[in-house]
């Protein structure tokens, strides 16, 4: 990712500390960031920055609604967003259903910052889903 086309990732992540990890290990490789700390949060974010947003990264676990919920409310904002979704094991049934919709991909909440900067380089470098 280079700096002169930083591309915005809108982070939704309840958790205070792992958003503010995750806003600054993503500005660290060379993204800019909204932060979202729901789903309702989340829409209305994408709604407005729905030309801007190059990819979403989703902790399914919301305070408001289901990852899955979030999922497809975004989904009918911006039909071919990239959507990272950050998850352990406690979410494999959500996991499984979106990555059969071909709009998610999945990366274990383990994973370390490397593992993130490559897996969104990885899907920003894909072309857009028509």
């Amino acid at each position: 990712m280079t700096t002169d086309q930083r591309p915005l990732i809108l982070v939704v992540e309840a958790d205070a500390e792992q958003h503010k990890a995750r806003c600054l290990e993503l500005f660290q490789a060379g993204c800019d960031t909204l932060a979202a700390i729901s789903g309702a949060a989340a829409i209305a974010m994408l709604a407005q920055h729905r030309l801007t947003i190059a990819l979403v990264l989703l902790n399914p676990q919301l305070p408001d609604m289901s990852g899955g919920e979030a999922c497809r409310y975004l989904f009918k904002i911006h039909p071919d967003l990239r959507c990272l979704v950050y998850a352990d094991e406690t979410e494999a049934v959500l996991m499984k259903r979106l990555l059969k919709t071909g709009h998610c991909e999945y990366l274990h909440k383990s994973g370390n910052t490397a593992d993130l900067t490559e897996k969104i380089r990885a899907m920003l470098a894909e072309p857009a889903r028509a």
